[in-house]
This record gives structure tokens, sequence and C-alpha cells, in this order.
């Protein structure tokens, strides 16, 4: 019985070590692309669930929530992650921002149909007609810390 070894077959161990050192790094890279993927979307969906869990202001009701990981705010590259409720309420937007001032976080209220509304507004404006009068985001984000996050997850260029 006969065994292949490195003796028999020296051009085969040495493509064999040459792949697993060309296709190690490649490997890690890619994993640290989906590592920064999930994470960045398991931060945006607490976001979520942090909005969701807040108590809503008087005559005011929850049309829907979501979550995002994208460049919201600002220039330049850096994935941020983010969640937003849209609200339909009765109650100014002056109203509405003394109300959520008083939660705690650091969320930011803005009319849906606004004329300049930012990057917020693409939460919703795929399913949702934001020129309604009445309607509302509340929306509360961060730049990851980690500059793996912030840097490796290509929905934020």
């Amino acid at each position: 019985m006969s065994r292949s070894g490195f003796r028999e077959h020296p051009a085969r161990w040495i493509l064999s070590i040459l792949a697993a050192i060309v296709l190690a790094p490649i490997l890690a890279l890619i994993g640290v692309y989906v590592w920064a993927y999930q994470a960045n979307n398991n931060a945006a969906q607490q976001f979520e669930e942090r909005l969701l869990s807040l108590e809503l202001p008087p005559r005011t009701e929850l049309v829907d929530s979501t979550w995002g990981v994208t460049r919201f705010h600002g220039q330049g590259n850096g994935a941020q992650q983010g969640g937003g409720l849209l609200l339909r309420s009765d109650l100014s937007l002056m109203a509405l921002e003394a109300f959520y001032e008083e939660q705690p976080g650091g969320h930011r209220v803005m009319p849906a149909n606004d004329d300049d509304p930012g990057r917020e507004s693409v939460l919703f404006n795929a399913d949702h007609d934001l020129a309604q009068p009445g309607l509302f985001i509340v929306f509360e984000s961060v730049e990851p810390t980690s500059w793996l996050l912030r840097d490796y997850d290509i929905r934020g260029r």
C-alpha cells in the first residue's frame, strides 16, 4: 500500500501551501465584511426596538417603524446605524419635540413632508406617501465607535 507524501508529490504540497497563503487573507477580509454587516444590523435593530418601547404622545398613532444602516448625516464614508418611527399626529412639531426631549435617548423629530427632510426619509419613502400632512419621523442614530464597523460596511458609502 502506497501513501503519497511530500517526497512523491512535492509540487502538490507547494501548491497547497501557496493556496492557503493566498486564500487565508481573502477569507479573513470577507469575514470582516460579513461581521461588520451583521453587527451594524443588530445595533440598528436595537434603535428601532428602543424607539418602539417609548410611550407615544397623546393624539398620535404609530404608522410604521424601521431601522437602517447607511450614511444618514454628513459627508464622506462610514456607516451609521439608526432606527425610526413614522407617526401620524394632531400635535405640532414643537409639541412632539418637547415630548421626545423628555424621553431617554437622543431623538430627533422632523416633519415627513419637509422640503429637505434629509436622508432619514429614505427609511420610509418607498412604502409611504410622506407628503401627507400630520406625518412625522422620530429618528435616532449613531456612528459606530469602531472603525471596523464604520468603514467595512459598504452601506456607508
